[in-house]
């Protein structure tokens, strides 16, 4: 009996060496959160291949956070509502995650509920989503982050305007713009502004939206952007389309083609009336055989198909 506390640190050592996991995990995770923005998925496939067996909760939330991340940046989100799918399984695993990291006042506490209030949006939660989103955007102004507080706005506005809440949506993206200059994120910021005229257009403030459209036309980071400028001009042919304006509309259809954009059949659908309304049943003809081209689902279709009966 002598032996037995002996034989207990014996094993209890064996234990801790069989899984001999706190260190390795967090070497691993380390490296992972050095990949995530410059190789997301060679983030993914380190985190995959982990083995967490013997990991703490601090190493399972940690984890948790760096998976949704890493994921969502590599763009391999799955959108599967079932119990047992990746998404939800990632989905509880922050929500976990979220209870530990709550009020700590840190990063870690914003960036658990940014990402979980992403994957609920990415599953159609939307009330949660927004929940989630509000928390993150409120725990980001108390530190001080203004990019996770922007972002929060960011993914907020993607929520409404699915809503069709277009207001909230405005004043969110605007509140976007401020906290992303404020971090010193002109990229982002830039890339939010290009979305506020479509936004503008949807409450029916089209001189704004066409004024804004032509102020961002000449703003030097856009201007060197190819993937802004193509966005720009894929919004340019919503708002025009808004406006009435045709002349307009064929002239950003032609300069989102220049940058490799290929105009959707809802938007050659609109044209066709537009042309009509001119009386160039030629025009209207060359639109209504390019929007059948673009079609790629049911609500294409049904939109030429109103095209086709203003044509006849």
């Amino acid at each position: 009996m002598k032996f037995l506390p002996l034989i207990i640190i014996l094993l209890w050592a064996g234990l801790m060496a069989s899984c001999g996991g706190d260190r390795r995990v967090d070497t691993v995770l380390t490296s992972v959160d050095s990949l995530v923005f410059t190789a997301p998925d060679s983030a993914v496939r380190l985190l995959d291949s982990l083995t967490l067996d013997c990991a703490s909760s601090a190493q399972l939330d940690r984890h948790a956070l760096l998976t949704a991340k890493a994921r969502e940046k590599a763009g391999i989100i799955v959108r599967d509502d079932t119990p047992d799918s990746m998404l939800s399984r990632s989905i509880d695993a922050l929500g976990v995650a979220a209870d530990h990291f709550r009020g700590r006042g840190d990063s870690l506490e914003v960036q658990t509920l940014f990402y979980r209030g992403v994957l609920l949006g990415y599953r159609g939660d939307y009330s949660e989503a927004l929940v989630s989103l509000m928390e993150a955007a409120d725990r980001a102004a108390e530190t001080g982050d203004n990019f996770y507080r922007a972002m929060s706005y960011r993914e907020q506005v993607k929520v409404y305007t699915y809503l069709y809440a277009y207001d909230q949506a405005l004043r969110l993206s605007q509140e976007a713009v401020e906290a992303f200059t404020l971090a010193g994120r002109p990229l982002h910021a830039a890339w939010e502004k290009v979305f506020l005229p479509q936004s503008l257009a949807y409450i029916g403030m089209v001189d704004e939206a066409r004024n804004m459209i032509d102020h961002l036309a000449t703003d030097s980071i856009v201007v060197s952007n190819k993937a802004l400028r193509k966005e720009l001009y894929d919004i340019a042919i919503n708002v025009c389309l808004k406006c009435n304006d045709p002349a307009s509309a064929e002239k950003y259809f032609e300069a989102y083609s220049a940058e490799g954009g290929m105009a959707s059949s809802k938007q050659l659908s609109s044209m066709v009336s537009l042309k009509l309304r001119q009386g160039d049943t030629a025009g209207s003809l060359h639109y209504y055989n390019l929007a059948i081209a673009a079609c790629q689902d049911a609500v294409d279709s049904a939109a030429a198909d109103w095209a086709l009966v203003d044509l006849l």
